[in-house]
Parts: C-alpha cells; sequence; structure tokens
C-alpha cells in the first residue's frame, strides 16, 4: 500500500493543484479509491495488515535502540513503584508485535514491573512469536489509555482501581505520531496525559523530527 500510495501521489498532487492536503481525504484515500483512513483500511485487509506488520519489524529491527544511550535508570528504573502490586513499567502504545519491548527486556532481563504491548487486534492477533512476559492488549490509541494513574481518593471504588492499575512509569510511542496531523496527535496524546500518574509518570517518544521546510 506505501509502494501503490507513492506512485500515485503525482496525480493525486496535479489534481489538487498541489495544495497541502486537509481533512480526512487524501492521497491514499484516492490511490485505493476509498473513503476510510489507513489503519481502517488495513484492518479490513488482513493480508495487507500482515504485511504492514512485517515492513515495521523489519525496519525496527534495524535502527539504534533509544535505551542504548539513553540513561534508563534515571529515567525509568529509579523511584519505579515496583512494590505496588501489579505496577506496570513500560507501556509501548501501538507498539505492533512487540519487537521493542521484546528488545527491552532482553537488555535489562532483571528489571521489574510489567511490560505491555498495546495494538490494535489484527496485529495483536497477528502476533506469532513474544516472550510471554510481555502483556499482549486490544487497544486503539484514539480511545482512553486503559492503563491509568489517578489521585488519591477516599472513594472505595476510586482506591480500588489505584490498586489494580497503579499508572505507568512510562509510557512509550515509537513512529506513531508523524502518521498523523497535529491536531490528531493532540487527541493521542491528550488519552495518554490524562492516564499518567502526575509526578511520576513519563512519555517517551521516539520520532522522526523534520524541518517544515527544505526536507
Amino acid at each position: 500500500q506505501a509502494a501503490t500510495s507513492v506512485i500515485h501521489m503525482p496525480e493525486f498532487l496535479a489534481r489538487t493543484s498541489f495544495k497541502n492536503p486537509e481533512g480526512p481525504m487524501g492521497n491514499f484515500q484516492s490511490a485505493f479509491n476509498t473513503e476510510l483512513q489507513m489503519f481502517p483500511w488495513l484492518m479490513e485487509h488482513p493480508q495487507q495488515m500482515s504485511n504492514f506488520n512485517d515492513l515495521m519489524m523489519g525496519q525496527r529491527m534495524n535502527r539504534i535502540e533509544w535505551f542504548n544511550f539513553a540513561d534508563v535508570d534515571i529515567i525509568l528504573l529509579n523511584g519505579f513503584g515496583e512494590t505496588t502490586e501489579n505496577a506496570t513499567l513500560l507501556v509501548d502504545v501501538g507498539g505492533g508485535r512487540g519487537h521493542d519491548l521484546e528488545a527491552f527486556r532482553n537488555r535489562f532481563p532483571d528489571a521489574k514491573g510489567s511490560l505491555i504491548l498495546q495494538d490494535l487486534p489484527p496485529v495483536i492477533d497477528d502476533i506469532k512469536e513474544l516472550h510471554v512476559d510481555i502483556m499482549r492488549t486490544k487497544h486503539d490509541f484514539f480511545t482512553p489509555q486503559s492503563v491509568e494513574g489517578l489521585s488519591f481518593s477516599n472513594s472505595t471504588f476510586l482506591l480500588l482501581l489505584i490498586i489494580v492499575s497503579p499508572g505507568a512509569r512510562a509510557y512509550y510511542l515509537r513512529s506513531i505520531l508523524h502518521d498523523h496531523s497535529d491536531a490528531v496527535c493532540r487527541k493521542i496524546l491528550q488519552h495518554i496525559v490524562t492516564a499518567m500518574k502526575p509526578g511520576y509518570s513519563k512519555l517517551l517518544i521516539f520520532e522522526w523530527i523534520l524541518p517544515d521546510v527544505g526536507t
């Protein structure tokens, strides 16, 4: 689907007078004659979804991992609430087949806490090999984040939620935000920010950063 979109792009841009695409209809929709965005379209086409997951997994395997140059002790491990029942160390939001989390686990096998992989149902169902220590969770990052941290309350109900879901130490997004407009990125991030535990949770973004012009 990527190659088809690229090949179709000159025709699409010529037809739209080379304007910056705005709104939901763009080159992908024109190339595939659909009103769906790419990921909903992929969910309706399992083979193409599997091909896309293969591409993303191969792409990630050839890059330097963030934890090989960042100070993981300062960012994650120091101050981690590992004594809290069901404490979550790292949530990989939209993490595909879990390659990043598995690489992290292999690098830090003694790190405490849960590692949670989140992605759409067809992606999770497509996973054939992943370490048993990594929890697979079906999640759409356009919906409220399911691993939450809550402020203290005298409510027994809220206290129970704090014990069950104490908030992740970190939420990690790799190669997610560049797929979306600024407005959509804000929606994705707001769901995560709402779930974060103030003064404890952290947001890790591994992403391409390009200037607005001259790329």
